[in-house]
């Protein structure tokens, strides 16, 4: 046990060929050690779709008996995203470069040891990597001119079989199949059959022989529990069942013969139970409570069934996990429990197309929100600029009235008008009071949209000038 549980040793080897995933270089490494760090890290590294760093220990890393090595770890890096229970199993192995030799020395555990990244452990690597003298060493070839190199290879090993899942469910639901004989006197079959009933993943029936069946042919009561449709199981499917056979006595509960069995159900052997439950001199007992008006009354308990995600080939269920989970919903809900989902980690691609959606159509209304108030805004100014201009048309009509004839009069209260000589007759007055007039309207008719906004900027650059 002890040899089987001792440390893997490390292999190191040579070889010409380059680090395929990453390369890490020092310049200057003595400097380095000089500052005091105990831990480096690089930079992260994208490796099959995994975020990596190089942790280096240039002194050592002495909580692992790294202590006058150079210690190098390998660590897994933006695991905040990933769900609670995640898991990646990795095998790696580290370089160093031989600048003499142009050759990298490879070192990694033996027999390819696994590492498990998971929640609890998101570091893996080399305490002893290589040792300081042996590093420093400048005949070595790894510290060149205080330049080192170091790199590492990562291959993670993803499951690519299929998978089934196997579960034993305790007392499932509706796990009583009660079978009544009425007439047992007159009973003249071989033997009688519940209805199926639907247990677990499972369709099950009781058969039942009144007489007895085999050798206990008019001796005993033999009750058997069927698998319906087992025959059609796969050469290597099986389903477990743990049942008990109850023939009641409804006079004395206490009298109530119990047997219990269990067994694996295969396409070969698809119907188990008991010969002999009880002699028929029992059972046919008037001062027993077996048969009460002439019926008889057995139920079948199963108290364990096992639930496999294959089909009827026995192949793995295509989304399996996603039916499974289907199904304990309908379980909850058939027992009257109300299940909360919480989402967590990112967020999945079609809840992201939809929020990406919502806030466009929440823009685009902001958007149309503003240009209406931008709107509402204009044809105000607008209303307040014609005020204005029909008031200083109301001021200068009144002095052309009153000058004399000939004279010329400059308006001061309009800085956007012409001199206007006294020789504007009374038609020139009438067309101020119908250009007016029409102004006046743009504002309300611009706010049922029956004008354009660039034309009522036109007419008034017009009436100003003229």
């Amino acid at each position: 046990m002890e040899e089987f549980l001792r440390k893997p040793e490390i292999i190191r080897v040579t070889r010409d060929l380059p680090p395929a995933h990453y390369i890490f270089s020092i310049d200057s490494f003595s400097l380095l050690v000089d500052t005091g760090i105990n831990k480096y890290e690089s930079h992260a590294f994208g490796v099959d779709n995994y975020k990596w760093r190089l942790s280096l220990y240039p002194n050592g890393n002495k909580n692992s008996n790294g202590e006058g090595f150079i210690s190098l770890y390998l660590q897994i890096d933006g695991t905040e995203n990933f769900p609670p229970t995640w898991e990646v199993n990795v095998n790696f192995r580290f370089f160093i470069h031989d600048q003499i030799r142009d050759k990298y020395l490879t070192i990694e555990e033996t027999d390819g040891v696994i590492k498990r990244y998971y929640r609890m452990k998101t570091e893996w690597g080399i305490a002893q990597l290589v040792c300081l003298d042996h590093f420093k060493e400048a005949s070595n070839g790894y510290l060149v001119d205080d330049c080192c190199t170091f790199g590492v290879e990562i291959f993670v090993i993803k499951q690519t079989g299929r998978l089934e899942r196997v579960s034993m469910v305790k007392n499932p639901p509706n796990n009583t199949i009660t079978f009544q004989l009425h007439n047992y006197s007159k009973s003249f079959s071989e033997y009688y059959t519940s209805n199926v009933q639907t247990i677990g993943d499972s369709k099950w029936e009781l058969r039942v022989y009144p007489r007895g069946n085999g050798t206990w042919k008019n001796i005993s009561l033999s009750v058997f529990l069927w698998l319906i449709e087992g025959y059609k199981l796969p050469s290597q499917g099986k389903v477990y069942a743990k049942y008990k056979f109850r023939v009641k006595d409804r006079y004395n509960a206490a009298n109530t013969r119990e047997f219990i069995g269990a067994n694996w159900f295969t396409a070969s052997a698809y119907g188990y139970g008991f010969q002999s439950v009880m002699a028929l001199s029992d059972l046919q007992d008037r001062s027993k409570g077996y048969l009460v008006n002439d019926t008889l009354m057995v139920e079948a308990e199963i108290i364990v069934v096992s639930k496999a995600m294959r089909d009827e080939k026995g192949e793995m269920v295509r989304n399996a996990h996603l039916l499974g989970f289907f199904r304990r919903i309908c379980k909850l809900l058939y027992l009257k429990t109300k299940p909360v989902f919480v989402f967590d980690g990112a967020t999945p691609v079609l809840k992201r197309r939809t929020v990406i959606s919502r806030r466009r159509q929440r823009e685009n209304a902001q958007a149309k929100i503003r240009k209406t108030a931008e709107k509402l805004l204009l044809n105000q100014l607008k209303q307040m600029r014609l005020k204005e201009l029909a008031k200083d048309l109301e001021n200068q009509r009144k002095m052309q009235m009153n000058s004399n004839k000939g004279k010329m009069v400059s308006s001061d209260n309009c800085s956007d008008t012409n001199i206007v000589g006294y020789n504007a007759n009374v038609e020139l007055t009438k067309e101020y009071d119908v250009k007016l007039k029409e102004k006046l309207e743009v504002p309300s008719t611009a706010k049922d949209g029956g004008h354009d906004d660039n034309e009522d900027e036109d007419e008034v650059i017009i009436l100003v000038r003229a």
